[in-house]
């Protein structure tokens, strides 16, 4: 796109579709709609509409037709909305963008994302033959053809651990022990222990997994160890060039209980205030209305960071794992910081580089072996899951449900959520604070589609009052002698117009109130202990 209009127009359709706003949104970037205005300030973005607009600028590269679009760790920092969203972008290969579609390849460790979008997968190993693994289907097709792979490769390795046992008996015997045996023979019988030997070594790659991660509760039972109640937050952006301030609800009367084996999952879109209702619950923050109480003692809370900005980048790998001396004290034994290295995938050589040449997935181990260091009643993990490959993925979630205290989960990572929370606490994010606790993340999502929904509707109807009202005035402004009869005709909605608008506020109040009988539908206690019944009445909710 040559023409600055063309790139103008070019702009605002692609931002439009990643979902930015063509309203005024101000400093902040809160637009008219659910996401920030086009003329938000890009460093005032979360880390989700940051992500967004890194997907708008590949695509207007190729003026929002792309033949193939290439995308690192999409899923980091989206939250589950935005995910979809996604997944929709990328199913459709661009629909509504003009051109006939495109590929797509991802890198990503999101397990529910790759089941639900991949159409083949390869994966990187040392543990096959040149080094990768191809298989079409989903995720869930992929892990059932590496484990078939993975077990021949195996016995492979056992039927030719036998011949081997009987070459090298047979080569022991000398020259005149193997009589007609040739120099082919004799060949082959080492190539079968090369073969061995590289197998052994493709198989002990195979058994190596994830980081190991464990932390260290202190024991503690107290089913009240962090009590919040009826708290609230909200922030106010300042004006500027002649725009008011505005002030922004994250959440408000939230009433939360957090006791040994509780994992609470925070659910919102980005920007919703979760990372604040985090800090409002250790303490860092204080909420501008209710209570946050803590048992006695007050319990320990480790904390790890979506932001990982805890380590100076020239600080060298060894000082980040092993802040004092070169031994670690873990689990009751003392450990060489070069054994604590491996547990978290790491070589010995790396210790002595800075932390700025580690990857995110590197970085992600270190702090979460530094907070394995710390005894912990509390864990908060605000999107621990970014960068980690599935491997550490998996074993970190053996290790949070493991965990004997208290949790405070915030992850996109759908399947996480699934497997630990105990209950899910579900900011809206449409700025008058609404949040809710419900007992399963489709509960929480269903809750927020019907928020939206609301929201939606009434915005439509304030728009068609105001546009009446700015007509039915520009008419008595018009109106004179003899015309103004005539511009409060035109001043008039149509018929169409009319019955759609009076219709309006009697739709809201039936939407409101099915969606009151939805929510107490899904907070029925025994639709809550009916696995089967509770899924459902959350897709139907969610259709609804």
């Amino acid at each position: 796109v040559h023409d600055l209009h063309e790139a103008e127009v070019l702009a605002e359709r692609l931002l439009g579709q990643v979902g930015f706003d063509a309203g005024v949104g101000g400093a902040a970037g809160e637009g008219n709609g659910n996401g920030p205005g086009m003329d938000a300030v890009a460093a005032n973005l979360s880390g989700g509409w940051r992500k967004r607009l890194s997907i708008a600028r590949a695509l207007a590269q190729c003026a929002g037709e792309p033949d193939l679009l290439l995308l690192d760790e999409p899923t980091n920092h989206l939250d589950l909305e935005g995910i979809a969203w996604l997944e929709g972008l990328l199913k459709n290969g661009g629909g509504g963008g003009g051109g006939g579609g495109f590929a797509s390849v991802f890198v990503t460790h999101d397990r529910a994302f790759l089941d639900g979008l991949a159409t083949r997968i390869v994966e990187l190993s040392e543990a096959y033959p040149q080094g990768t693994l191809e298989a079409s289907g989903n995720y869930g097709e992929f892990i059932r053809r590496r484990g078939e792979f993975l077990a021949a490769q195996a016995k492979t390795q056992q039927a030719l651990a036998g011949q081997v046992k009987r070459d090298i008996a047979w080569l022991s015997r000398g020259p005149e022990g193997r009589r007609t045996k040739g120099k082919g023979q004799i060949k082959a019988s080492y190539n079968r222990m090369d073969e061995l030997a590289e197998l052994k070594s493709r198989n002990s790659a195979a058994g190596v997994g994830g980081a190991r991660v464990d932390f260290t509760e202190n024991g503690r039972q107290t089913r009240k160890m962090i009590v919040a109640k009826g708290i609230s937050k909200s922030f106010t952006t300042a004006g500027d060039e002649g725009r008011p301030a505005v002030t922004r609800v994250l959440f408000k009367d939230v009433d939360l209980v957090l006791g040994a084996g509780d994992c609470v999952g925070l659910l919102g879109p980005n920007g919703s205030g979760k990372t604040t209702l985090i800090r409002v619950l250790t303490g860092e923050v204080k909420p501008d209305t209710g209570t946050v109480e803590r048992c006695e003692p007050p319990p320990r809370v480790a904390v790890f960071s979506q932001h990982r900005t805890e380590f100076d980048p020239s600080m060298l790998l060894g000082e980040a794992l092993c802040p004092v001396g070169d031994q670690v004290r873990f689990g009751g034994q003392t450990m060489h910081i070069v054994t604590w290295a491996r547990r978290f995938l790491f070589r010995e050589e790396q210790l002595s580089q800075p932390v700025r040449l580690l990857s995110g997935g590197e970085v992600a181990r270190v702090h979460i072996a530094r907070i394995m260091l710390v005894p912990a009643d509390v864990l908060v993990l605000d999107e621990p899951t970014n960068d980690l490959d599935i491997p550490t993925l998996e074993v970190l979630e053996d290790a949070l449900e493991e965990f004997a205290g208290a949790i405070v989960l915030v992850t996109h990572d759908r399947a996480m959520l699934d497997r630990l929370a105990t209950s899910v606490l579900s900011l809206d994010g449409l700025g008058k604070g609404g949040a809710g606790v419900y007992a399963s993340v489709s509960q929480g999502l269903a809750a927020r589609a019907i928020a939206v929904r609301a929201m939606q509707a009434s915005r439509v109807v304030g728009q068609a009052k105001s546009g009446r009202d700015a007509r039915t005035a520009d008419a008595g402004v018009a109106g004179g002698d003899g015309g103004g009869k005539r511009m409060k005709k035109s001043g008039r909605l149509g018929y169409l117009e009319q019955r759609e608008y009076d219709g309006l506020e009697a739709a809201i109040t039936q939407a409101e109130a099915e969606a009151a009988v939805i929510e107490g539908t899904l907070n029925d206690p025994v639709l809550m202990a009916d696995h089967e019944k509770m899924a459902a009445a959350c897709r139907a909710a969610g259709a609804a």
